[in-house]
């Protein structure tokens, strides 16, 4: 049943599609994953004529919507000063045409994507008391001390029985494991909240449509 169950899902939303053009969710779906893989307008207008899909237009309106909604997330965190960080990486395509030629060969399509993390522990820096002058610092005033060395066995411990309660051959062993806390542990321990931003195409030689 679990395997047939998105063929009855699709089968369902098609003619749900056909009784009322308002009820277009699914082929709206259908459509923005198609334009994703690649298809055309004009396959797009075919597979809309066979109520697989909604046509391109529509396609591009919600494909709009959903560029200008992306980062009303970032614009209130932005307006309440909530502290975010920026992760950008390489979203590299290469496409292949079905039958080369002269002119018409495979092309790589350099692209970027970043994502906005909201900072879950706050990283402003703090302000600090100073208590001496830096050329009166000792080496031995910035060494760990016998606890802190105490303080990293037990936890390396912690960690080792950690790995080893999760094989196979220790399943059977008792495992009293200590909860590892600390200053934060209560804000870490939830999800951190993101914004996707839009894939940009860039040229490697260039920072044009980087930033």
């Amino acid at each position: 049943m679990q395997a047939i169950t998105p063929g009855i899902t699709t089968a369902i939303g098609k003619c749900v599609g056909i009784y009322s053009k308002r009820m277009s969710a699914m082929k709206c779906y259908y459509g923005l994953t198609l334009s994703n893989a690649g298809v055309t307008d004009n396959g797009l207008d075919r597979m809309a004529h066979l109520q697989d899909s909604v046509i391109h237009n529509t396609v591009d309106k919600k494909l709009t919507d959903l560029a200008n909604r992306y980062d009303e997330l970032l614009k209130k965190w932005d307006q309440q000063l909530v502290e975010y960080g920026i992760v950008i990486d390489n979203v590299d395509i290469m496409t292949r045409p079905r039958r080369q030629k002269e002119g018409k060969s495979n092309v790589m399509h350099h692209m970027i994507q970043g994502i906005a993390v909201q900072e879950r522990v706050s990283t402003a820096p703090q302000e600090i008391q100073q208590t001496m002058s830096v050329e009166d610092v000792k080496p031995e005033d910035i060494y760990p001390t016998e606890a802190e060395h105490q303080q990293l066995r037990d936890k390396m411990v912690s960690e080792v029985i950690r790995i080893w309660s999760n094989l196979p051959a220790l399943k059977e062993v008792p495992v009293t494991l200590r909860p590892e806390t600390h200053t934060h542990t209560a804000e870490m321990t939830r999800k951190s909240e993101y914004v996707s931003e839009p894939i940009l195409h860039y040229i490697q030689t260039s920072i044009i449509g980087f930033f």
